[in-house]
């Protein structure tokens, strides 16, 4: 084994002070050519924290401090372990060996001592499991052992672990007047790996440096994070939402006020001495008002995009290949939270993002000027307000040609609304062909689906341009797949709002954004020219028949006459028309009718003008009503004969009385009533609060109300 000479020569860390700089001087070493991979940040954002928060650079402990001078104990192994067992019939791996420039081997051989003396790992000796070393040159020079675990990754099972959703970690850290930030030091060595997984994780050094392995759970591994996280978990379980937030090794201590922030700290000190945590000094902040947790910026105000994030993506400049165009995408798709409409955005560089190796790379002026406009924006990106409890949360969607997105706000105490999170994504090719209807109800559906942590507490106000929205929320009967995206949302507590209620700077914003990016037309949905519907019923002694008249928005008629296969009554064959009639628009697909008919009764009956007093009617009624709900928008209008002499001639040629010439060829088709159906018509006009009718009949007369998700599906069966 080489020892190397700088390992005893680091500086005590404990003596450091807060505005110390780096003492390593930089490896001026060239390293483009030798067998490493070169530490750029896949987001190219500096790490470095901002004067005015406080904290110490950010450093890895494996090169400012000696590890063998520290005392490690790690966490107890009752607590956690690193387990790694294998799937059935996978194979041990051995990967073959790989060759490293003379200056790499060097470096490799200073970081394998110091993980020796620091008894990470130990030396191994007839393995069954190896795998190679990946030597990471970071952007100071130095140099990091990474393991290519990904054979032994791809042999282990996933721990299915529940992992915390950062957003709603940034947003419980933010809203605290005063914070702490800790971040675990050589968080993964804490925890240890079983002796009889230990030879698992074995792995080759070049030349004569030998085979090693873990003895401490090492970065690179499938399951560290939730590993990690499971302790972290157990150790702190009644801190967390409390005044501490946990992800991994990064630690939020948070007080509402400063008197309590000792109290809290204390405390959260005093459990990690309890289980021998580490914390590393180096990275710590303690008692600021802002500072850097988990990329982003949080504060009193709420969850701020950092300044180095936005300076990386300013600093860019226009992609010269397909690669560079990815790398600029990947930066500012990090920060989508604070981007409104961020898929119209960069739609003008889905063409480029399709290219294959042979096809010429070709920037012209709209993709300068969308990439101009994303910098423009992120200038001043907006600051994203945690919400608060008690109050409702307002979702805002929209939708274009291409995509779809939404806006999630809430007022504050001084009623001015504020973003909590812009969502928006690209349609994909089958989602293009939908009508305009359908893209606005899938921009609800997937914004409901992707912020489902935030909504599914809160009173939820919902707003479009178009009040199509009232009656997607409000049908208890739906068809096609807008019937399984409202099926879906019966488990939050949404409400209609007109746009024109609104009022703010926020969705003012939101509305300019899209009405400059995207080429949607706008239609007056519920006010679109309306399918018409003429009908009529005839009675005599040769027989029953109906005559329809459907007029499409385009002034097409299409006539239909049937004959009914048993007599019935006059009022009996007008509500069979009526009932025929809607059926056959709900298969020309149509949302918005005008239904027009010369009988008073039944246009009285349905529009709740005359009371039900026959019973053999009452079926024909509840029928009706049914199906009118699945139309958007119905007006039934009451017209004299002399304005539906086509649907009576229909129904006069089709029950016998009076065929019209030009209807003697016509093949008369033969059609079943209604009262031969089988239908259950129950009375709940006396019915007791234990009754299985009695919450069905509540909710039907109150969709809005709060009510579970498997009674709104039962709902869905009856009508009143």
């Amino acid at each position: 084994m080489v020892n190397s000479s700088n390992a005893k020569k680091s500086p005590d860390f404990l003596r450091r002070k807060a505005n110390s700089k780096k003492s390593e001087v930089v490896n001026e070493t060239n390293y483009e050519h030798l067998d490493c991979v070169i530490d750029d940040d896949p987001l190219a954002f500096e790490n470095g924290w901002s004067d005015k928060i406080g904290k110490l650079e950010a450093q890895d402990p494996l090169e400012e401090i000696n590890l063998a001078d520290i005392y490690m104990p790690g966490l107890d192994r009752t607590l956690v372990e690193y387990r790694l067992p294998l799937k059935a019939g996978k194979k041990l791996v051995k990967q073959n060996p790989r060759r490293f420039a003379p200056e790499v081997v060097e470096k490799i051989k200073a970081e394998i001592q110091r993980l020796l003396d620091a008894k990470f790992i130990q030396t191994a000796r007839y393995v069954e499991w190896v795998s190679n070393i990946v030597p990471v040159i970071k952007k100071n020079g130095s140099l990091r052992v990474c393991i290519d675990f990904r054979d032994l990754n791809a042999a282990t099972p996933k721990d299915e672990y529940p992992m915390p959703v950062a957003d709603m970690l940034f947003d419980s850290a933010s809203g605290n007047e005063i914070l702490s930030l800790m971040d675990g030091y050589s968080g993964y060595n804490q925890i240890f790996i079983p002796k009889e997984d230990v030879p698992k994780t074995a792995f080759r050094c070049p030349e004569a440096i030998g085979n090693f392995e873990w003895t401490v759970m090492p970065f690179g591994l499938k399951n560290a994070g939730a590993t990690y996280q499971r302790a972290m978990n157990l150790i702190f379980h009644d801190f967390i939402n409390d005044f501490m937030q946990v992800y991994i090794d990064d630690v939020v201590v948070k007080s509402k006020a400063k008197i309590d922030h000792l109290t809290h700290l204390r405390m959260a000190f005093e459990r990690m001495r309890s289980y021998n945590l580490k914390m590393n000094p180096m990275k710590c902040a303690f008692s600021v008002s802002a500072g850097k947790f988990l990329g982003f910026l949080i504060q009193e105000k709420g969850v701020e995009v950092d300044s180095s994030k936005s300076k990386a993506i300013m600093d860019c400049q226009p992609p010269k290949n397909k690669k560079e165009l990815q790398s600029f995408l990947g930066k500012v798709n990090f920060l989508r939270r604070f981007i409104s409409n961020l898929a119209g955005r960069i739609t003008t560089f889905t063409p480029l993002l399709k290219l294959k190796k042979e096809d010429k790379f070709q920037w012209n002026d709209d993709h300068q000027k969308a990439f101009d406009e994303i910098k423009w924006y992120l200038v001043n990106p907006p600051i994203m307000t945690p919400p608060t409890r008690r109050k409702p949360l307002k979702l805002y969607i929209s939708a274009s040609n291409e995509t779809i997105g939404s806006l999630l706000a809430q007022e504050d105490a001084n009623g001015h609304e504020r973003a909590i999170y812009y969502l928006s994504r690209t349609l994909i090719d089958a989602e293009t062909r939908y009508n305009a209807i359908e893209k606005l109800c899938l921009s609800l559906y997937y914004s409901c689906a992707k912020l489902k942590h935030y909504i599914k507490p809160f009173e939820v106000i919902v707003t479009s341009h178009f009040d199509v929205i009232k009656h997607f929320l409000l049908k208890p009967i739906l068809h096609s797949r807008i019937a399984k995206w409202a099926l879906a949302l019966t488990e939050f507590s949404l409400t209609y709002v007109p746009l024109k209620a609104m009022k703010g700077q926020v969705i003012a914003d939101f509305l300019a954004n899209y009405s400059t990016t995207n080429d949607f037309v706008e239609q007056d949905f519920v006010g679109t020219k309306p399918w018409k519907l003429y009908f009529d019923g005839s009675c005599h002694k040769r027989g029953s028949g109906i005559g329809i008249m459907i007029i499409s928005p385009k002034n097409i008629p299409t006539k239909f006459m049937y004959k009914l296969s048993s007599y019935c009554l006059n009022n009996e064959a007008e509500h069979e028309a009526l009932i025929t009639g809607l059926e056959l628009l709900i298969q020309f697909k149509a949302n918005n009718i005008i239904i027009r008919g010369d009988s008073q009764l039944v246009v009285n009956q349905i529009n709740g003008n005359y009371r039900r007093e026959k019973k053999n009617l009452l079926r024909y009624l509840e029928i009706a009503k049914t199906l009118i709900t699945r139309f958007d928008e119905v007006r039934l209008e009451h017209v004299p004969r002399i304005k539906n002499l086509g649907a009576n001639e229909l129904a006069q040629s089709a029950s016998g009385y009076k065929i019209a010439k030009e209807y003697f060829d016509k093949i008369i088709e033969i059609r079943k009533p209604i009262h031969e159906c089988n239908m259950e018509i129950l009375n709940i006009d006396d019915i007791a609060t234990d009754d299985w009718r009695f919450e069905i009949n509540s909710y039907l007369q109150d969709p809005k109300s709060s009510s579970d998700k498997k009674l709104k599906y039962k709902s869905l069966f009856y009508t009143l």
